[in-house]
């Protein structure tokens, strides 16, 4: 589930031509009403 949320992100992105500095930062999924980081972009 977590996998296609990230697809479904970076597939946006290139739809739409994102310029490289919009997809850095830190990304997180909320689990059992928790905040955890799922995926770190840096350059």
């Amino acid at each position: 589930m977590k996998i296609l949320a990230v697809l479904a992100l970076v597939c946006g992105a290139m739809s739409v031509q994102a310029a490289e500095t919009d997809l850095i930062g830190t990304y997180a999924v909320k689990e059992k009403g928790v905040m955890k980081e799922f995926l770190k972009v840096s350059r």
